[in-house]
């Protein structure tokens, strides 16, 4: 299911270093402890890993032209930018799909994406947007998903 989504601002300098590939290790490991061990330990350090992770979304233009402008290295989505992202659909509801790093993605899709680089605080804030009713990370391999509750209480703890 692809979601089609408008940009609602142009966002200010990139804060991630965008010429290094996103990777979250620490967040793939917290994710295989809660799947082995689902304690209050391993939840407490999933959440921190989730509060400060980078994540990809698989970005695809609407009308199947880029849409998107920008130096080499930091893409910038125009206000009012129609372009789809990639989510998944259960029982009436949508989801969010982000990925821990390519290798991820690509277990997940074979379709010609670009990736949306996006620090925990933008993911979060955008999982949020009508139209989703939570997101998931990793879905295709040791799937995380988050209701909007916890999407919610993310977004909120990064903000503070």
């Amino acid at each position: 299911m692809i979601a089609a989504m408008a940009a609602q601002a142009q966002p200010a300098e990139p804060k991630l270093d965008l010429d290094k590939a996103v990777e979250n290790p620490a967040l793939v490991r917290a994710m295989d402890q809660l799947a082995s061990n689902n304690s209050e330990a391993a939840r407490d350090q999933l959440v921190g890993e989730l509060q400060h992770a980078e994540f990809l979304a698989a970005l695809l233009p609407d009308d199947g032209k880029t849409p998107l402008a920008g130096p080499p290295g930091a893409t910038i989505v125009s206000k009012g930018t129609r372009f789809g992202v990639l989510a998944a659909g259960k029982e009436g509801k949508s989801y969010l799909l982000l990925f821990t790093d390519w290798a991820q993605l690509r277990m997940y899709t074979n379709k010609n994406v670009t990736g949306w680089v996006l620090p925990a605080s933008d993911a979060w804030t955008f999982g949020l947007q009508k139209g989703f009713d939570g997101v998931v990370v990793n879905p295709a391999h040791n799937a995380l998903p988050l209701r909007q509750e916890m999407v919610q209480y993310l977004a909120t703890h990064l903000s503070k």
